[in-house]
């Protein structure tokens, strides 16, 4: 994660690691509906090539409409008709689909559609077989679907229509169908040149690429050649430096430190791994050189340990020192124990006469700044930094100042000296990856030269204006605004090494998949009433697919948002690439709302609304305020309430995870007018991740998890409801009654939440409920096949979704080691089928029934079985 907004440098947090794509029987969940072309499945040919058991004839057109249908005269007996057999395999998915009716509804079970498998032989495998059934008034035509997979031995599939009745009745069937569905891979949907990381050398350019699988690349800076370039696996990259030694290092999200020497090296080596002592890994978040060719870095913490740690490794030993530093485990004033630090930053202090060497270490949440030794010995008490921000995210140590950049609601760098005193003027809104060294010395004869005193960086400087170059005179602790527009820096260094007389930076936004090196002569930039020109070098960047973190369906197209800085991708069911929008959020909500899509974006739960246009998105409106004055990060559910009448303007419920040590939103969006907002927060301790609605009710969700910097509360998860049109009062909905006995709700996140007719489907980690709406009672409860909890993890946001198709509902689970996708008979809910196990992500579902899902990088369709 990465780019734009520095706190999106936070984990990149999926649900859980997604297992690699396992299949049961070795079918994908994703297909395309083939019709097996059942004869006479319209009855114009009276049931010919149908076998009845019972009094099954054909019937007349005064009572299926207009053509035939099939008339079971049901009498205290078992009536049925079976198709003729069309060829299956083992593993394939079947789906048969009727219309079906019936004169009298005397039980659940009188009238049913079921798919029948045969072996060798034509010998039924009864324990194969699958029905749905007929639940809507009598007297009405309806629609009944049933699917399954084809059991090994498999040689042939039937359709069955079946009555069944200790009384009376007559059923009707017609337009039976049945299809095999096949594999439909969307393939990519985010593929875009990145600089996620870049360090110069001299003449040498090293380019670090997130993705599935992530890239890395080095190139010649004087012409943009790339000498080489690396797949390496699903990765985030952070830092990359250039040591002593002259050897790239690099860190990753997976706690794993690289080095290449392009002179000896054929690939980059990983030299050490960062595990939790209960499994897991730690995330390196920052490298910075130090003395002795040594390489110093800072982790995310191990939360069970509570240990906060840095880590030095020396080529000349190949030894890595664990160095640790304080962990927070003190408890706010709000009742709320916070985690371990993350040591998102550090600086290198190398001395001088009679001052020791030190290490800076930047952490948070919230921001904290310690100072050691280079051995890590003789911690500081935290040097005096605003600890009401949230990160000491980049820290840079220049001559004898420390720029610490700090970050939450605003983003502002603090200049100090070595004893952490303020010593300069502060800088606003810097977006370059850190800052660039001190310039370096030259023959400049002025007393107060800017030659080895001053430090480059860029910064935002707002709407309509974009990023500037600008500079910093440590001496005079003031900043020159240079006026210089480009985009945003991703490492800096001085040319020629020899004899420095330029700045050369590389971009961090690759336009096209073209990044740009860029170089001013420091004798421009020192002048700065003098018109700076600069000179640009492009390359290509290595190009690399962003995993998927939300997807969203409208209009036969989808559009997937990537992790942080993937932009959007929108595809279609042609053959042409996905168009790629560009957008620095991560959307962890996505909603349709009349003609514009909306985003819930991470960091700071930004809403952003875009115009769907034929050609793509078109953005309009941006708004922070749920972010910025209510303390909230992560908009997960979005959902949308369209105006009622003329007098109305269209609205977006919005549910959210907030940032540390506050509590989940509830908000009310107000469209057509951008600026307002109606926010609660129902419950203490809780984040808010689900939410759908009945009639003028909205039902939410709770998770007793928040920020990853935060542990889980206590307690177990909520249902509450609102009315939206009325206000944001929140009625809580007592789950420990009906059918759940007081004490034994343990489940901590209700995750989804779907309306299925006059019900409310509950999904709550490994627990399914479903609640009538109309009597205001839970009448099912029901278990996944394997029992799990999220109770030892140290989130539990987006670990689960839940759609409604062809008869069934449909969810995704993470059983805690891989997603698996589930379902229940909508027609008789009694029991958890396992549909498919690992590599699912969230689950959408179109107005046609077909089901969309993520898969790391790619969108899968599940078509619809035919109607």
């Amino acid at each position: 994660m990465k780019r734009r907004s520095i706190s999106s440098h936070l984990p990149k947090l999926r649900a859980a690691a997604l297992a690699s794509f396992t299949l049961f029987l070795g079918t994908p969940l994703a297909y395309a509906a083939e019709n097996l072309k059942l004869t006479n499945g319209s009855f114009e040919a009276d049931i010919l090539s149908w076998k009845p058991v019972g009094a099954a004839i054909s019937g007349e057109k005064i009572v299926c409409g207009l053509s035939k249908c099939l008339q079971l005269n049901v009498k205290n007996t078992t009536v049925s008709a079976t198709s003729d057999a069309k060829a299956v395999a083992p593993g394939q998915f079947i789906a048969a689909s009727a219309r079906m009716k019936r004169t009298s509804a005397p039980g659940q079970e009188d009238v049913s559609l079921g798919i029948a498998f045969y072996g060798p032989g034509d010998v039924l495998i009864g324990t194969a077989s699958k029905w749905s059934y007929s639940t809507g008034p009598a007297n009405t035509w309806g629609d009944v679907k049933v699917s399954a997979i084809a059991p090994a031995g498999a040689e042939s599939a039937k359709v069955v229509v079946r009555g069944n009745s200790t009384g009376t009745l007559t059923a009707y069937a017609d337009d039976v169908a049945m299809s095999r569905i096949v594999l439909e891979d969307r393939g990519q949907q985010v593929f875009v040149g990145r600089v996620s990381a870049a360090a110069i050398d001299s003449n040498t350019l090293y380019v670090a690429a997130n993705g599935n699988p992530a890239k890395f690349a080095y190139y010649r800076v004087s012409d943009g050649y790339r000498f080489n370039e690396f797949t390496l696996g699903n990765e985030d990259i952070w830092s990359v430096v250039v040591g002593g030694d002259s050897a790239a290092y690099f860190g990753t999200a997976s706690g794993k430190l690289y080095r290449f020497a392009y002179g000896t090296d054929t690939a980059p080596k990983v030299i050490s791994e960062f595990k939790k002592a209960a499994g897991g890994t730690r995330t390196i978040w920052s490298l910075k050189v130090g003395p002795g060719n040594c390489i110093y870095g800072g982790l995310s913490p191990d939360d069970v340990a509570k240990k906060a740690d840095g880590f030095k490794y020396c080529p000349d030993t190949t030894v890595t020192t664990m160095l640790p530093l304080p962990a927070t485990t003190g408890v706010t004033t709000d009742g709320v124990t916070t985690a371990s630090y993350h040591v998102r930053s550090l600086a290198v202090d190398l001395g001088g006469v009679n001052i020791p060497r030190a290490v800076y270490w930047g952490m948070g949440n919230p921001a904290k700044l310690y100072k050691s030794a280079l051995d890590g010995s003789g911690m500081s008490d935290p040097l005096s930094i605003d600890g009401t921000k949230e990160y000491a995210y980049y820290t840079d140590f220049a001559k004898d100042r420390l720029l610490v950049r700090l970050t939450g609601s605003s983003n502002r760098t603090v200049v100090l000296d070595r004893a952490g005193k303020s010593v300069g003027a502060e800088v606003a809104d810097i977006n370059s990856i850190g800052i660039s060294t001190l310039s370096p010395a030259c023959t400049d004869l002025l007393s107060s030269s800017p030659c080895n005193n001053t430090v480059f960086y860029t910064k935002d400087l707002g709407p309509g204006k974009g990023t500037h170059l600008s500079s910093y005179r440590v001496d005079a602790g003031e900043e020159t605004a240079l006026a210089l527009q480009m985009g945003p820096a991703a490492a800096f260094a001085y040319a020629p090494y020899a004899a420095p007389t330029q700045l050369v930076s590389v971009l961090r936004d690759p336009e096209k998949s073209v990044g740009k090196i860029v170089r001013y002569n420091l004798a421009d930039l020192y002048n700065f009433n003098k018109s700076a020109v600069a000179q640009s070098t492009p390359f290509n960047a290595p190009e690399t697919a962003s995993g998927i973190r939300t997807l969203a369906v409208h209009n036969n197209k989808t559009y997937s948002s990537g992790f942080v800085n993937g932009a959007i991708g929108i595809g279609d069911a042609t053959a042409n690439p996905p168009l790629l929008v560009k957008e620095y959020l991560q959307a962890e909500g996505m909603a349709v709302l009349g003609n514009h899509l909306f985003i819930g974006g991470y960091p700071g739960a930004v809403i952003k609304s875009y115009l769907i246009t034929d050609t793509g998105l078109e953005a309009k409106v941006t708004n922070e305020v749920l972010g910025k004055t209510y303390g909230q990060n992560r908009p997960f559910a979005m959902l949308p309430l369209p105006k009622r009448n003329d007098n109305e303007v269209d609205r977006l419920v919005v549910a959210t995870v907030p940032k540390v040590n506050e509590q989940g939103a509830l908000a009310l969006y107000s469209v057509g007018n951008p600026g307002s907002w109606d926010v609660v927060k129902p419950f203490t301790g809780h984040s808010v991740l689900s939410l759908a609605k009945i009639d003028d009710v909205v039902y939410g969700g709770t998770s007793v998890w928040r920020d990853i910097d935060n542990e889980k509360s206590d307690g177990f998860a909520k249902l509450f409801t609102f009315k939206p049109y009325d206000s944001l009062a929140v009625t809580e909905v007592n789950i420990e009654k009906d059918i759940i006995r007081p004490g034994e709700w343990k489940e901590r996140a209700i995750t989804a939440l779907l309306k299925v007719n006059r019900q409310i489907w509950v999904l709550a980690e490994d627990t399914v409920l479903i609640y009538d709406h109309d009597t205001r009672s839970f009448v099912k409860r029901l278990q996944t096949p394997q029992d799990f909890s999220y109770e030892k993890w140290n989130i539990a946001w987006n670990a689960g979704s839940m759609v409604e198709s062809n008869g069934y509902v449909y969810f995704s689970a993470n059983d805690t080691k891989k997603t698996n996708i589930y379902r229940v008979n909508i027609s008789k809910p009694d029991s958890v089928e396992v549909v498919r196990t690992g590599a699912s992500g969230t689950l959408q579902v179109d107005e046609q029934g077909n089901i969309f899902f993520i898969n790391e990088d790619r969108v899968m369709k599940y078509n619809t079985a035919l109607q």
